[in-house]
């Protein structure tokens, strides 16, 4: 028997790589070095990876004069995983589009040559285009830009869009007061992803790999099941789950599968220190917590004469949350009492800075769904208030869905 050393959990690899088809063919196993094959894949950083392969098992259930049961055996395959990492530009950006089942694309960039100037106006807190409009170029309320206007004090600073009316674009926080510049530049940096009503369904491989052991485990065909975001005073955390039909291993020279992963990314951890949730446009304060979860309800279908799960379906994204805050006043109670249809904007930042890196998640049309108030005895008096965000129609100046994300970072 060879002498193996015990694998430390600190030296297992967790990559992942996207499938070039992402359809599961009943009754059939791709071969991995055919699909997704060996070459790239993508290092990526975690807290936790636990996934695992399950079979079903059934024991003979024949009645006997020894008393004894008499066979089990096994029967279907599935796999299930639960990745979970500590919130940071671009780390999680294809997981992310995997669960919303979008296309990251390149934020928005427009120059003078497309609104002639750019002003801005402290007391309205808005910036204000010399010709066109902010919708017309693009623009959406609930993305983050930031403006490029030479010798400006808010230049490279963000500025959430709270809302726009025609050449006017109003932002929170309110910008510096700027005569109306000839020269200027309004991007949204990084890459924005957008829940879609086409929706893409890719086909992932995860693999741990065991360093120490020089064993590798492949994760087969899995599709993306969930995503929970979480905030407090703490960094932000992140969690997926999934779903996959097969493990195949590997030892020795044949370890690990991808054999040139790109590393994993380097980017600060993300908090809420230097963001904001913005409800209806207006900064909420005394917040004590707020998660999200976006639950696709993977389920898969078993077969019989197939050990193998014949397809891992993914169902509506039902997106729901909480946000928990020490009370102060009645307006969040009166949005639930009320039945309004608030927005919902939660940007969290690598560093307590206006022009901080950051993540922004954006959910255009929300109802609270509760207003939990608790007995905080001589602490003051915690409220919860449960969310579900949903579609929003075709409006102008929104994007038509139930949630946005724009990380400035993604590329």
């Amino acid at each position: 028997m060879t002498d193996l050393p015990l694998s430390a959990g600190v030296a297992k690899r967790l990559s992942y790589k996207a499938y070039s088809d992402s359809f599961i063919t009943p009754g059939v196993v791709p071969a991995p070095a055919t699909d997704p094959a060996a070459t790239g894949g993508q290092i990526i950083r975690r807290v936790s990876s636990v996934i695992n392969l399950a079979k079903d098992t059934f024991e003979a259930g024949e009645i006997n004069t020894y008393r004894q049961v008499v066979d089990v055996r096994h029967g279907g395959r599935n796999v299930s995983g639960t990745i979970s990492g500590e919130l940071s530009g671009k780390t999680y950006q294809d997981l992310m589009a995997a669960v919303l089942r979008g296309t990251l694309t390149a934020g928005l960039s427009k120059t003078q040559a497309d609104f002639t100037s750019l002003a801005a106006t402290s007391l309205a807190s808005k910036f204000t285009l010399g010709s066109s409009d902010g919708a017309t170029l693009g623009f959406r309320v609930g993305d983050v830009f930031r403006p490029t206007v030479s010798a400006y004090a808010d230049s490279g600073k963000n500025f959430s869009i709270t809302s726009m009316s025609g050449a006017d674009i109003f932002v929170t926080p309110a910008p510096s007061d700027l005569v109306a510049a000839t020269t200027a530049t309004i991007t949204v940096p990084g890459q924005k992803l957008t829940m879609p009503d086409v929706p893409v369904i890719p086909k992932l491989a995860f693999e741990h790999y065991y360093q120490d052991s020089d064993i590798a485990h492949l994760f087969t065909e899995c599709r993306m099941g969930s995503m929970k975001v979480t905030g407090d005073e703490k960094i932000s955390t992140i969690e997926f789950t999934f779903m996959g039909r097969d493990k195949v291993e590997f030892t020795a020279s044949s370890a690990p599968f991808f054999t040139s992963p790109t590393a994993a990314t380097s980017t600060a951890v993300v908090t809420t220190y230097g963001g904001h949730l913005l409800v209806n446009g207006v900064a909420i304060a005394a917040i004590t917590k707020f998660d999200f979860d976006v639950n696709l309800s993977a389920n898969s279908q078993k077969l019989a004469f197939d050990r193998y799960v014949g397809e891992i379906f993914t169902n509506k994204a039902k997106v729901t949350g909480s946000i928990d805050i020490m009370f102060y006043d009645n307006t969040m109670s009166d949005h639930f009492t009320s039945e309004d249809v608030i927005s919902l904007a939660i940007m969290l930042t690598d560093a307590d800075s206006a022009s901080a890196e950051f993540v922004n998640f954006f959910f255009p049309q929300v109802k609270l769904t509760a207003a939990n108030f608790a007995d905080g005895g001589e602490q003051g008096v915690p409220v919860t208030y449960n969310f579900q965000a949903y579609r929003k129609g075709t409006t102008t100046g929104y994007d038509a869905t139930t949630m946005t994300i724009v990380d400035s970072l993604s590329a």
